[in-house]
């Protein structure tokens, strides 16, 4: 009976001792702290090639809630996921455990190992190591070493240098190379440097250098001086060191030679050759009809002038400055002196200084400045050259033309009387807002728009040029037609007796002048050189090809009162 007691008492406590096992508890520090990464085959945390297993659950508390984040999530992921880049990545992963209402992390730093192999290659230089790592298979490249007194031989794999390295060769595992040196045996070499004199062609012995140099070897004495050019064909510029027979080279030095290019009005009228440390000697002074000649410049359009006097030391271009004279007077005198291009600003300037007339005086004005030189009763009208009756009827027998279209004026005037021509009505119609193309003979409509007759357009072309200086519009194909083209009529169809006193009229009406009609040279001061050839293209540069004299005009008054006019006989 005691023994069954004694039984039952110890299964009792045994019972007793798993009840207390089966509810022991752990703190959140304990639980966390036996979280630890499951690695697989030789990977360790800081090299990692494969998935690692990341636990879920805690093994001392069921109900810890376990949760991962990763730092770097396409390396490696909060599911233990690894995906290898090309080199070592490291990767933070933080656990999160949730227990009884707290929180706490612990984090694990982790090396996903690159899929690049790299081999360290030790580079020994007597007594110094260098250490480079370079991918497997790869080739290394290496400075030159020296060394005082010595001169380098190569590499070698082995400490006691019977094992060449070929640098070219690809590494492809640890390597250790060895940098051999043998003594330099060297001697003098003695260079005298001779110089080609300023103003002869003589030598003068200028410097003696004695240079040490590896005996063997070649020693080329070849150099680049400032201005000088080294002479091939005399002296000795090379030749083999030795320490029996002393080398003495002999080295001469020509001065470069440069040359001075002289233009005037863009074509080149004269050179000079200079060399190297010579002064440039000024050159006489060049005369042009109409123009002052103002020296040198070393840009095309005169504003870096040149200085002779200096020395030569490169090749120069130099352009001949010229200055018109002052050829005109009274009411152009204020373009005296005036660049080309700065012509355009100061005819504008001058020309919009004019008197605002009212569209409908107009017709009692053109009326006068259009009239038929043979009948002062007639007028001639515009594109057809036809006579008809110069009194103003509404505009029945003739009305007002716009050269420029009024419906392409813009800001620009309607009533600027210099734009206006006398033309027959249905003729006026046809042509509209057409803008003008070419052609020949008589006007008419052609491809592109509306030709004004062989007689008429150098007339329309004058007027065109004078509304897109004073009114700056813009001279195109979809306003009034090629500004090249206009030049041509320009110089084809050139200014005549009854354009001028046509200007004059208008001149006495508005109080001010179409400047390419008093001065057709004006023309080519700003646009350029024309040629008359339609496939040319407009050149840059202004070439003069006129006479540049001044004529003095004066109104032909015909047979009506002109009294009122104030600037009678007045020089233009």
């Amino acid at each position: 009976m005691k023994k069954l007691l004694l039984i039952l008492g110890l299964v009792l406590m045994s019972f007793g001792l798993l009840a207390c096992e089966t509810e022991k508890t752990y703190t959140l520090d304990e639980v966390i702290k036996a979280f630890e990464l499951g690695f697989s085959g030789n990977d360790e945390i800081e090299s990692v090639t494969t998935h690692i297993n990341l636990p879920l659950q805690s093994t001392l508390m069921k109900n810890a809630a376990i949760s991962w984040s990763s730092s770097n999530a396409s390396v490696l992921d909060e599911f233990g996921t690894v995906n290898r880049q090309l080199d070592d990545v490291e990767v933070v992963l933080t656990l999160t455990v949730v227990l009884n209402g707290l929180s706490d992390t612990k984090t694990f730093t982790v090396t996903v190992k690159g899929t690049n192999v790299y081999v360290d290659v030790i580079v020994h230089v007597d007594d110094e190591m260098s250490d480079y790592r370079i991918l497997q298979g790869q080739t290394i490249n290496l400075d030159q070493p020296t060394k005082p007194g010595y001169k380098f031989v190569g590499w070698f794999k082995d400490q006691a240098l019977t094992i060449p390295f070929v640098v070219s060769s690809a590494i492809t595992e640890n390597t250790h190379l060895y940098a051999k040196f043998d003594i330099l045996t060297l001697a003098n070499v003695t260079i005298n440097y001779y110089y080609e004199k300023v103003d002869t062609e003589d030598y003068q012995l200028v410097d003696t250098v004695v240079v040490e140099a590896e005996v063997g070897t070649t020693y080329d004495a070849t150099i680049t001086t400032m201005g000088f050019i080294v002479n091939t064909e005399q002296g000795n510029l090379t030749g083999l060191v030795s320490s029996v027979t002393p080398l003495v080279l002999n080295v001469y030095l020509d001065r470069e030679v440069y040359e001075i290019k002289y233009y005037s009005d863009g074509v080149q009228i004269d050179f000079d050759l200079y060399k190297y440390g010579q002064t440039i000697n000024a050159v006489p002074g060049l005369s042009m009809s109409g123009f002052d000649f103002g020296g040198w410049s070393t840009t095309p359009d005169g504003q870096n002038p040149y200085t002779f006097g200096s020395i030569a030391t490169q090749n120069v271009t130099l352009f001949a400055i010229w200055t018109a004279q002052s050829l005109y007077t009274g009411y152009y005198s204020s373009i005296n002196n005036v660049t080309d291009a700065n012509l355009k600003t100061a005819l504008r300037i001058l020309i919009s200084s004019m008197k605002t007339l009212t569209y409908t005086s107009t017709s009692n004005m053109l009326n006068v400045s259009d009239r038929n030189p043979n009948n002062p009763s007639q007028i001639i009208l515009v594109y057809t050259r036809t006579i008809v009756s110069g009194t103003w009827d509404g505009g029945s027998t003739w009305n007002k033309e716009h050269v420029w279209p009024q419906s392409k004026l813009g800001v620009a005037s309607d009533s600027d009387i210099h734009n206006l021509k006398p033309c027959n009505p249905s003729v006026n119609s046809t042509r509209g807002n057409l803008p003008f193309a070419n052609g020949s003979g008589t006007n008419k409509t052609v491809s592109g728009g509306y030709y004004p007759g062989d007689a008429d357009k150098g007339d329309i072309a004058r007027i065109l040029l004078y509304m897109n200086v004073r009114w700056n519009l813009i001279i195109n194909t979809s306003s009034v037609g090629d500004l090249n083209m206009l030049l041509r009529w320009h110089m084809e169809d050139p200014v005549d007796d009854f354009e001028r006193n046509r200007n004059n009229i208008l001149y006495g009406y508005q109080e001010n002048r179409n400047p390419f009609i008093d001065h057709p040279e004006l023309v080519e001061r700003i646009w350029g050189t024309i040629s008359t050839s339609s496939q040319s293209e407009q050149q840059p540069l202004w070439t003069p090809s006129f006479d540049p004299t001044f004529e003095v005009i004066e109104i032909i008054a015909y047979e009506i009162d002109l009294s009122f006019f104030k600037r009678e006989n007045q020089q233009f």
